[in-house]
């Protein structure tokens, strides 16, 4: 006899085919496109929500040697902060470049961020997405310049957000949800997720080997209407329970690599380099 359990994966299971099939005339599906369920944590229980902040945390990395395979800080940006500010001195390698990502980009919207002339770097952006209705959500990447991976974070329902500040990814569980690598032609990627009630740990990190910079992160909700993702996004002042991710070799590690006529998007797992993409 099927249990309560498998009656509810087999209706999740119909409904997402469903909700993938009437939203065929919208957007492209890609190969990579798979479908979970995944719970938030319960909240900020140290603090008010109207402690929280909109928007993304960014940091930019540098990989001199262009193999992604070592990173130095740019900058780090946060969604609290009127200014960028530097981790470092490099910051002045890049100067005036670096102005031309309009703060915008980092407190509210990351849709349509274009022409940012620099190259061999790697963004990544983190803060906590927020649903307030449960349901199928799609991540969408209509395209890429070179390499984007989309990550959504678990966490046990009696775990506050605010709880387990400075332990490193491994404390989020973090699932990537869609991924696109290309090199020099169109690519896309949409990945599908039920999302019940709460705040998601999320992270996207952006791999970039030339100029024109292009991110196009789309969120499309179970009505079916395209949004900004960034408006979905909260974060966490400093003074409070400030989160960020660091990148670190058994954290997070993106490379771009070439493979029998295609690219993979890979990171390093317990010393171990796993594809996202397969091989």
């Amino acid at each position: 006899m099927l249990g309560i359990t498998n009656l509810k994966r087999i209706f999740a299971g119909v409904l997402a085919f469903n909700v993938a099939s009437s939203l065929a005339d919208i957007i492209p599906w890609s190969e990579n496109q798979f479908y979970q369920e995944i719970h938030g944590c319960n909240g900020f229980s140290d603090f008010s929500a109207d402690d929280l902040l909109d928007g993304f945390n960014v940091k930019v990395f540098e990989n001199p040697a262009g193999d992604w395979d070592d990173y130095s800080l740019y900058y780090t940006a946060y969604s609290n902060a009127a200014t960028y500010y530097a981790s470092n001195s490099k910051i002045t390698d890049i100067g005036a470049s670096i102005s031309t990502m309009d703060y915008y980009y980092v407190t509210t919207d990351i849709y349509g961020m274009q022409n940012i002339d620099i190259s061999q770097v790697v963004f990544e952006f983190t803060g906590f997405l927020y649903i307030e209705e449960p349901g199928i959500y799609l991540v969408h990447i209509p395209a890429v310049d070179t390499g984007v991976a989309v990550y959504i974070g678990t966490a046990n329902s009696g775990m506050s957000c605010c709880g387990e500040v400075g332990t490193g990814d491994s404390v989020w569980g973090y699932t990537v949800i869609v991924s696109r690598v290309v090199a020099g032609i169109p690519a896309y990627g949409t990945g599908a997720q039920y999302l019940a009630k709460g705040y998601y740990p999320i992270k996207i990190v952006a791999a970039n080997t030339n100029h024109n910079y292009i991110l196009d992160v789309q969120f499309i909700t179970p009505e079916k209407e395209y949004t900004n993702i960034g408006s979905w996004v909260k974060n966490l002042p400093s003074s409070k329970c400030f989160v960020n991710t660091v990148v670190a070799s058994d954290t997070m590690d993106i490379v771009v690599a070439h493979t029998t006529g295609h690219d993979i998007v890979s990171k390093l797992v317990d010393g171990t380099r796993v594809s996202l993409l397969g091989s």
